[in-house]
């Protein structure tokens, strides 16, 4: 079996947002969960006005691609799906029996469904572009509750494995050569795709170029200041090396949105993930310490579960004293046309 390409790398010393050189935060960090060649690092902006993190060497635009051979977006993807055993949906009913009751004291069901909608829930449906669509899942849940939807995103197999599982045309390539019109669309989201980008900023302006006056652009990323980056700091599932290229705090996030034009950002965080950034850092904590010490024994899934869970309702709770502390930052904009 062939080698596979080495991504090529190069230093980033400086803040990519504001210019002030950076501290080292994280040495030697490998692709845990899908297996990318490479070590890597992160610098941290010391600015508390700041506090972006970035990936420190980073890969060249060239070799990005490189780093997504074997993601999730990949799996392969038959015409329809398949309906799942019945043993599947006796535990996913036995899950979500479990964890109905502390979600909804700590009201995290709620923020967990406005989640799944991108915060649209308030929005009447209209012309929906989901930059970085990946496989189309949440465009053809969209596309259910009465969107026209719209999606983007340069891997390849990814809009086939949308074409395949939801009949679902979309467009390969980034956002400024799929070549949209300005106000095209009454609404613009990027889930967790502003962190894999060289150039925030210009893809934060182009998506308010397309947005119709009245129309809402959403951005959900990992938080850098989150209390789960606190408790698995290298470890942590935001860290995602090397596709992530920046992790924004909140402040960074509005610095961004700010240079890209936008008026007026909203910023704020959520801890409706919480439960999945904490099981896939539980995960890379054990494939690390698996790493280090080939003797050690895996850990059992459902007390990763719920570990997971516990550590869900612990940052909900925590939200209550220090916004900043959700797994995700969320940045909403609402464009209006200056009257002449």
């Amino acid at each position: 079996m062939e080698n596979p390409p080495k991504i090529r790398a190069q230093p980033k010393p400086s803040c990519p947002l504001c210019g002030t050189a950076g501290r080292g935060l994280y040495d030697h960090l490998t692709d845990c969960l899908f297996g990318t060649a490479g070590e890597w690092g992160f610098s941290q902006c010391p600015r508390p006005d700041c506090g972006l993190l970035w990936l420190n060497p980073a890969p060249v635009a060239e070799d990005l691609h490189l780093a997504y051979q074997t993601y999730f977006t990949h799996a392969d993807a038959p015409a329809g799906q398949a309906a799942p055993s019945r043993t599947g949906k006796f535990l996913s009913v036995v899950y979500n029996a479990a964890a109905s009751l502390p979600r909804a004291l700590l009201e995290l069901r709620k923020e967990q469904r406005q989640r799944a909608c991108m915060f649209l829930t308030d929005q009447s449906p209209g012309r929906l572009l989901d930059v970085g669509c990946g496989d189309g899942t949440f465009l053809h849940k969209m596309q259910a509750r009465g969107w026209k939807v719209d999606g983007v995103d340069f891997d390849r197999r990814a809009i086939e494995n949308a074409r395949l599982r939801y009949n679902l045309e979309l467009r390969h390539g980034d956002l400024a050569s799929a070549g949209f019109p300005s106000s095209t669309f009454d609404a613009v989201t990027l889930n967790n795709v502003i962190e894999h980008v060289p150039d925030p900023v210009g893809l934060l302006a182009e998506a308010w170029h397309v947005l119709k006056s009245g129309g809402r652009l959403v951005v959900i990323t990992p938080n850098a200041s989150s209390l789960g980056h606190q408790v698995f700091k290298q470890a942590w599932l935001g860290l995602d090396p090397p596709r992530h290229l920046k992790v924004f705090s909140p402040e960074a996030l509005r610095t961004c949105a700010e240079r890209a034009g936008i008026h007026s950002p909203q910023v704020w965080t959520t801890a409706a993930h919480a439960d999945r950034f904490a099981g896939g850092s539980f995960l890379i904590t054990e494939v690390q310490r698996r790493c280090a010490s080939p003797r050690s024994t895996p850990g059992v899934r459902i007390v990763r579960t719920v570990r997971s869970w516990a550590l869900a309702y612990r940052e909900q709770s925590a939200l209550k004293r220090d916004g900043n502390l959700g797994e995700e930052a969320v940045l909403t904009g609402t464009k209006h046309t200056p009257t002449p």
